[in-house]
């Protein structure tokens, strides 16, 4: 008889980042969705507008590492929530630099200090130094995806 080997799901890396991704979504996401009605790609794009306001959508969905499809479906949306508004380039009017609206930034502030109390309580039994090593990780292996 043919010996089995006996495979856990917990010895790949990428199920334990899926059941992690699965984890944050079902928790901080929900948490966005429910008390702002926010989503996870809408919370990324307010994010890298509030820190730089004024960026084109090929600029955020370069940082955020969206598809196209995807990141205009997002992004009308987000305008017509008036999450965002754009202004249209003089010179090219095909082109526009999306910005946050009043409501925006003043909401991104709650929504960062949601997440970092989500963080805190995810990383509680970490030290600065091993929390510092698992983000380092993290993008070493994103990395190696590219």
């Amino acid at each position: 008889m043919e010996e089995r080997t006996t495979i856990r799901l917990e010895q790949y890396e990428g199920f334990l980042i899926k059941r992690l991704n699965n984890k944050v979504n079902g928790t901080l996401i929900r948490t966005f969705s429910e008390k702002y009605g926010i989503t996870a790609s809408q919370w990324g794009v307010m994010v890298i507008l509030y820190d730089h306001p004024g960026m084109t959508s090929k600029e955020i969905q370069n940082i955020a590492d969206i598809k196209v499809s995807s990141a205009s479906g997002i992004l009308k949306r987000m305008l017509k929530k008036k999450l965002l508004y754009k202004k249209t380039l003089s010179k090219d009017h095909r082109a526009s630099l999306l910005y946050l609206t009043e409501y925006s930034k003043k909401l991104v502030p709650s929504l960062i200090n949601e997440a970092n109390e989500f963080h805190a309580k995810m990383f509680s039994n970490f030290t600065d130094h091993e929390r510092e090593n698992f983000r380092f990780l993290l993008q070493k292996v994103y990395n190696n995806m590219k």
